[in-house]
């Protein structure tokens, strides 16, 4: 007689619970601990639906769903041995996101290549993303492109008031990511000139 229960859980490979992952796959690794082996169930499913079930009679700890859409999906792993003994993992939940957030500039930035007689360059970013921002990194450069300034902000208005500068020429550009923190998006970089200084005649 074999009353013991097979033993099962999520083993290395496998997403968090609750997870957000940049990828189209989901990958399920399992330990099993059971002598008398019948069948491992996976089963996948979406806000609606069951899409996948998937039986092996043969001791299978791995499984690799592929090409999966963006959307929320849950997962479990059943096993049962010839006794009739039955276990289950519990249920965990993954967001698939590939998506990138959304990132442009908008009033009052200025037309790349612009000449200004002021102190100030006014950066202004609009982002937006299915799951959400996490941040706006808005960057300053010189004329040599050397990095001279940065900030990350992350809620709206993306907005950089970059003030007291020398005349001279300037770069800037900004970077939206997501909550999941893989997917980034990046504007063009926008140069724009201060120059204050009357001509001599």
């Amino acid at each position: 007689l074999d009353a013991t229960l097979p033993l099962i859980s999520y083993g290395s490979g496998t997403s968090n619970d609750d997870a957000i992952e940049s990828q189209t796959y989901i990958y399920i690794n399992v330990s099993v601990t059971e002598i008398n082996f019948a069948n491992i169930t996976y089963i996948l499913r979406n806000d609606t639906a069951t899409i996948n079930t998937t039986v092996y009679t043969t001791l299978t700890r791995t499984i690799n769903w592929t090409n999966l859409p963006n959307t929320n999906y849950t997962y479990n792993v059943s096993i049962r041995d010839t006794a009739n003994n039955f276990n289950t993992t519990e249920t965990r939940g993954i967001r698939l996101d590939t998506i990138i957030p959304l990132a442009e500039y908008v009033s009052p930035t200025e037309a790349s290549g612009v000449v200004r007689a002021r102190d100030y360059i006014e950066v202004n970013i609009s982002a937006s993303d299915e799951i959400g921002v996490q941040g706006v990194t808005i960057r300053l450069f010189n004329s040599t492109q050397s990095q001279i300034d940065i900030i990350t902000i992350v809620s709206p208005p993306y907005y950089r008031n970059f003030s007291s500068l020398s005349d001279g020429l300037y770069y800037y550009n900004a970077s939206a990511i997501d909550t999941t923190q893989v997917n980034t998006n990046y504007t063009i970089t926008r140069n724009i000139t201060l120059d204050r200084t009357n001509p001599l005649i």
